[in-house]
């Protein structure tokens, strides 16, 4: 379902079946690198926990040509099978390679992320498929010129496509919900190099 927005965004609430996003539910699960709170390493030695857990799916040569230190840019491995038919359907579905996959673990809905845009740290933002499996969430995408709220609800096993303009146009956030008692992780699919 395309998005009414001013940039190209589609959203697609059951591009994994119930059982597929429960099966990598469940393995990722056993990550304990994803499910422990994230530590961030500052240049100047101080040391910065998160309330959320992640970790990175890479390509095998990215790893081997050590692209993504660990001091940096946190836990990381090459892609699982379970995850390396993931992103082969994703790159089938979108037309995208994607080298790269972010996986943030939210405990529960005392756990968010505020409005942001996807920096180019590594690799072209044009193109980022993001999917959702575990516990729904409302997601907000915030038109940054006129600071418009659109909502989604993004579903267990869903897929959202953020396209042309969105990372340019758009700050998106997952606001807290107290009322959510369960974890979600969302896989972020990126590219990298230009």
């Amino acid at each position: 379902m395309k998005l009414d927005l001013n940039c190209k965004a589609e959203y697609f609430d059951s591009f994994m079946n119930i059982s597929e996003s429960i099966e990598l539910y469940n393995e990722l699960l056993t990550y304990n690198k994803l499910t422990s709170k994230f530590t961030l390493e500052m240049a100047n030695g101080e040391r910065y926990q998160e309330n959320y857990g992640k970790m990175m799916f890479i390509d095998r040569n990215l790893i081997q040509e050590k692209r993504f230190p660990e001091s940096i840019w946190g836990p990381n491995q090459i892609w699982s099978d379970k995850m390396t038919l993931v992103k082969d359907r994703i790159e089938s579905f979108t037309g995208h390679k994607f080298e790269t996959c972010v996986c943030i673990y939210y405990p529960d809905g005392n756990t968010g992320i505020d409005y942001h845009s996807d920096q180019v740290a590594f690799g072209d933002t044009t193109n980022i498929a993001s999917v959702s499996i575990g516990e729904e969430r409302i997601f907000h995408l915030r038109e940054k010129r006129t600071k418009k709220v659109h909502e989604i609800l993004l579903k267990n096993g869903s897929l959202l496509i953020m396209g042309e303009g969105c990372q340019d146009r758009y700050e998106h956030a997952l606001p807290l919900d107290l009322n959510c008692k369960k974890p979600r992780i969302n896989l972020t699919f990126r590219k990298y190099g230009f």
